[in-house]
């Protein structure tokens, strides 16, 4: 009885994103792909804001397998429930993990690496920031498997949006009831940027496949490198290719801060400014964490982007 119950239980989806990350596209495509396989789904959804005081969640319920009855099937998820918890940034991994929706016997996880500060991050007197490598450890213990990546360097590194990305990574880890031609075909059906959102798919089914095999899932394999990048990343890449490993994060947050915040050549400033910060701290002599460098692109970041009524 026990089996039979756990084979016909619906699969359970959360996702959390940020406003503006095409949460809503991702758990409207895995529903077309279900629906178009002839499995009864059923999508809610707690809209929050893009500035994080509120969670932005999907919670999807589908079929395991098509049946002729009607399924029950819930509003919202429960801790102990969820069988994949997709995350577009890693806090809100580690927002469902704080919940109770990660477990290690049932829940597979997608969620990229890449950090949107949140509100009391950013409002702390001094550096409020969370430890992004406590919430990775924590989400792996947690889950019973786990893809974690910066996938939004991904959805960039070829030119597209990081929902179709996460869709391919989920389609590699045969974690739903229906196949990866199934989650290609919502895409092309939706008709909206089809050839943009497949690159996307390609490169994350790449990144998905790689971990699945147990390769390491930061960079594209030969065959995914070769969707085109665009030049923007590429020049992207060129310019934090000069810094320590450990400083790229923090040096790439505030290039693309104050890439938004004016254009090309402001960022170039920014650039050669945090550069002669890090030869004055290597000339020191002595052995470095690259510490002073990393405090001073955090802050010229936020000196050189100061919210005036335009921007705000």
């Amino acid at each position: 009885m026990a089996t039979e119950a756990l084979s016909t239980r619906p699969i359970c989806v959360l996702i959390g994103a940020l406003g503006g990350e095409g949460g809503g596209v991702l758990a409207n495509w895995i529903v077309d792909a279900a629906q178009h396989e002839g499995l009864k789904a059923q999508a809610t959804s707690v809209p929050g804001v893009a500035q994080r005081t509120g969670a932005t969640t999907y919670y999807l319920e589908i079929q395991s397998h098509p049946t002729g009855e009607q399924p029950v099937m819930a509003l919202l998820p429960t801790p102990g429930s969820v069988d994949l918890l997709v995350a577009s940034e890693l806090l809100e991994a580690g927002r469902a993990a704080q919940n109770g929706m990660i477990t290690a016997s049932r829940t597979t996880v997608v969620a990229s690496t890449h950090r949107f500060f949140a509100m009391a991050e950013k409002s702390a007197m001094g550096d409020g920031r969370f430890d992004t490598d406590r919430i990775v450890d924590t989400v792996r213990e947690m889950s019973s498997r786990a893809v974690l990546t910066d996938l939004k360097a991904v959805a960039d590194g070829v030119g597209t949006v990081m929902s179709s990305v996460l869709l391919g990574a989920i389609a590699a880890l045969d974690v739903l009831p229906f196949s990866e031609a199934a989650l290609r075909g919502a895409i092309e059906r939706a008709g909206i940027s089809v050839d943009t959102n497949l690159r996307g798919f390609a490169a994350g089914l790449d990144v998905g496949r790689r971990a699945v095999a147990g390769e390491p899932a930061g960079a594209l394999s030969q065959e995914g490198a070769q969707v085109q990048a665009s030049p923007d990343y590429r020049n992207r890449a060129q310019m934090l290719e000069p810094f320590p490993v450990d400083l790229r994060q923090v040096v790439g947050l505030g290039l693309d801060r104050v890439q938004g915040y004016q254009d090309a050549l402001y960022v170039d400033s920014f650039i050669e400014r945090v550069s002669r910060v890090l030869e004055a701290e290597r000339e020191d002599g002595r052995a470095h964490d690259f510490s002073v460098t990393r405090e001073a692109a955090r802050h010229l970041a936020l000196w050189m982007t100061y919210e005036d009524i335009i921007r705000v």
